[in-house]
């Protein structure tokens, strides 16, 4: 969760910046910082277009001059495009929704900031709330209760319902089309739900041709067999709008198009997106009748830095194509000439690609017919879900990092949609190359904390030497092992406090693995994310030497968010542990990009608590009736497993005999459910399985786990025959004599003496 406790002082200090973000007709604006007078209304709305998004997440303060500035910006904007789109609204903004006429003019909010508040914690934070998802709950003016991140106890929302949802009564339903959903979910990391994601496909007949259009995610559930249906002629599918294409996705395609009617004379393939290409660009997909007019390529200027989808006209650029080698691009922004950073996956597609034969005539109407699908971008479409979510870790940036994430995405995942160009900008409209924020002036004041002084005096005699780095942020002194973490540069404050505490919770988890000397526990457990880890840090370490502002953001973010997961699974499994003691020291610095913060926070933990937590992960459990020994879920496994921060862990399996005799569970599988039940460690697994194992004895049927190796999720059981109970058969003889009167006398058969 995001804890927003910025300063007065820092908030009226941040100078605005606003950065951008285009796809086709989609525009985001996100504004960071202070709106004042220096804000130009008009002059930022000349440059609207479209849908426009604004992201208002972080800003900080907005004056009454800036209000004005504001209002006629707003004015401005609803001229140039045709729909207006708020996300993330700080509690701030909300307040000015409520108080200003006109603020927001016809835009709709879709996601705000709520102020929700732990009392157990004394701590306000905010709360990221969906519109969509919430909407009914805002009509009531009630917000439920949610579990605080931090000790699991409830947290309300702290503010006068009646006037904190006075705008928001007002609006109706909002439901964005496809084309802004796919927008949200791959250029803002914004989680937009499965229906929002579906495929929608629009056609258009005409005489020249007909045309579709496909928008939303290629998956298993594409109707091919409906689409195919009645093509006949020359049609055009414009794939411009077409989000992550899954390997299902890209076979139903391919069944797609051999199951294209006979009367059908070409099937045209129009601005195909990175991700479709290389599922795609097969030659089974590219056979027959299908050509290929436009496609989009990845291009990044060695100048600039401006990274761009640049649209490439297949017809034009055949001579270059078909020999598998990307045409040159001009940079949009500088006019230097842009090499493709396309992957040899991507350009090895490109030797498929034959020069289509489409005539002036029906390009031309596929243009305009794409036009005129985009025209009512408000219309009936599928219908976003924002759901009530935890705030997404704060100061997500959207700087050149961000294109290096989504541009992975593209070549590797079949990732985002549509044309985009993005660059950080501020109001005197100059480029911005890629930043590298790890120099900088030093401008706070801080006083230097001898124990600071003693870091660095290690961190100097570690250099060069292996692993030195590390053990230079561990100390023992005394009764207590000290643990320093540092965050990196971060724009929030807040955001690095947690980032370096964060990194020294790590720092434990990797100090109780060195304690531990069992060689079939380093095996099992270290081995499986030693590797991982150690290449994240290697090669963040590399990118900072050499300054490269791209690559040290994205291997920054994969440590950020590693060392998130381990500090999750450390509160999440750990038996004995309490909120060690903390030091801090803090410095502000200035970039050429703007104020970067950096943390040091130093943990005070005893020696005593780290033994009886090394204790708990090393001791494993001997599950009898199994015949498998398991141990607790150690958090350093979290580097390799991030979604998980719960588990048992398999140390030893009999294979010989025992029920998992003839199943792959092996030594170093992790077990997250079993009977659809969370295992949360070793003792949960021998719980759920031994009650299933009873529960089956009367009845039959089997034991079923989930379990995770590497990247391979199965599914791992056993069976169990019922066991029949056998009733006791009851014997009469007559033979006894008890008063003169002859008895019968009843014997169970193995009481029969006579047996």
């Amino acid at each position: 969760m995001a804890v927003d406790n910025v300063s007065a002082a820092e908030a009226a200090g941040a100078k605005l910046k606003i950065a951008k973000i285009v796809e086709g007709d989609i525009m985001c604006l996100r504004f960071m910082g202070t709106i004042d007078e220096d804000f130009n209304g008009e002059e930022v709305a000349a440059q609207a277009k479209g849908t426009l998004i604004l992201d208002l997440g972080e800003v900080r303060r907005i004056s009454s001059f800036g209000i004005r500035e504001w209002v006629d910006f707003i004015r401005a904007a609803e001229k140039k495009a045709h729909s207006i789109y708020f996300i993330e609204c700080s509690p701030k903004i909300l307040d000015q929704f409520n108080m200003v006429a006109n603020f927001g003019g016809s835009g709709k909010i879709l996601s705000f900031y709520a102020p929700y508040r732990c009392d157990y914690c004394d701590d306000d934070r905010r709360r990221l709330v969906q519109v969509e998802e919430s909407y009914e709950l805002i009509k009531n003016m009630s917000l439920p209760d949610v579990p605080c991140d931090s000790c699991g106890n409830p947290e309300y929302f702290d503010e006068d319902a009646e006037a904190f949802f006075t705008h928001l009564q007002t609006q109706e339903q909002v439901e964005p089309d496809a084309a802004v959903a796919n927008f949200l979910a791959d250029k803002l990391d914004y989680r937009v739900s499965d229906a929002a994601r579906r495929l929608r496909v629009d056609k258009i007949v005409e005489k020249q041709g007909t045309f579709i259009r496909l928008a939303g995610d290629l998956d298993i559930n594409f109707p091919r067999e409906k689409l195919a249906e009645g093509l006949e002629g020359d049609v055009v599918v414009d794939l411009s709008a077409v989000g992550r294409v899954d390997d299902e996705g890209a076979r139903e395609w391919i069944d797609f198009v051999n199951s294209v009617p006979e009367e059908t004379a070409h099937l045209y393939l129009r601005d195909c997106q990175p991700g479709f290409v290389e599922k795609a660009f097969t030659q089974e997909a590219l056979a027959g009748k299908v050509e290929v007019l436009s496609f989009f390529m990845p291009f990044k200027c060695p100048d600039c830095s401006t990274t761009a989808a640049q649209r490439v006209d297949t017809a034009e650029h055949y001579d270059v194509l078909k020999f598998a080698t990307s045409p040159e691009f001009e940079c949009s922004e500088c006019h230097t000439q842009a090499p493709s950073i396309a992957s040899e996956e991507f350009l090895a597609c490109l030797g498929n690609l034959i020069s289509p034969t489409a005539s002036t005539e029906l390009i031309e109407f596929a243009d305009e017919a794409h036009e005129r699908l985009l025209k009512p971008a408000g219309a009936a479409g599928a219908a976003m879900v924002l759901p009530v979510a935890a705030a997404p870790a704060a100061g997500r940036t959207m700087g050149l990092a961000f294109i290096a994430a989504v541009l992975g995405s593209l070549l590797v995942a079949g990732g985002a949609v549509g044309y985009f160009i993005y660059r950080q900008v501020q109001l005197d409209k100059k480029p911005k190359p890629a930043i590298f924020d790890e120099g900088g002036t030093l401008k706070s004041n801080h006083p230097m904390p001898p124990w600071f002084k003693g870091l660095q005096s290690r961190l100097k005699a570690a250099a060069g030497k292996p692993g030195g780095q590390d053990a230079a942020y561990i100390e023992a002194r005394g009764d207590q092992v000290f643990f320093v973490g540092y965050s990196y540069s971060t724009p929030r404050k807040t955001e690095s406090e947690a980032r370096a505490r964060e990194a020294a919770l790590s720092m434990l988890v990797e100090h109780l693995a060195g304690a531990v000397q069992d060689t079939a526990w380093r095996n099992v457990v270290l081995a499986q994310y030693q590797a991982e880890r150690a290449n994240i840090l290697t090669q963040l370490r590399a990118a900072i030497q050499k300054q490269d502002g791209l690559e040290t953001r994205k291997w920054r973010d994969q440590l950020w968010k590693r060392r998130g997961a381990v500090e999750k699974a450390l509160k999440a499994t750990a038996k004995e542990f309490t909120k060690p003691k903390e030091e801090i020291y803090i410095q502000e610095v200035e970039i050429k990009d703007g104020v970067r913060w950096r943390f040091w926070i130093r943990l005070a933990v005893s020696k005593q608590m780290l033994a009886s937590l090394v204790t708990q992960y090393t001791t494993p459990l001997d599950v009898v009736s199994q015949k498998v020994k398991l141990i607790d879920y150690f958090p350093g496994l979290a580097w390799k497993y991030p979604e998980h921060s719960q588990g048992a862990v398999v140390l030893e399996a009999d294979k010989t005999s025992g029920p998992w005799k003839d199943t792959p569970l092996n030594a170093g599988y992790l077990v997250v459910t079993c009977a659809e039940i969370p295992i949360k460690d070793a003792a949960k697994f021998k719980e759920v399985v031994e009650n299933r194992a009873d529960e089956l004895r009367a009845k039959g049927g089997s034991v079923s786990c989930r379990t995770k190796s590497g990247e391979e999720v199965k599914r791992l059981g056993y069976k169990i025959a019922q066991v029949k109970k056998v009733e006791p058969r009851v014997i009469y003889r007559g033979n006894g004599m008890r008063g003169g009167m002859t008895t019968t006398m009843q014997f169970n058969v193995w009481d029969d003496p006579t047996k």
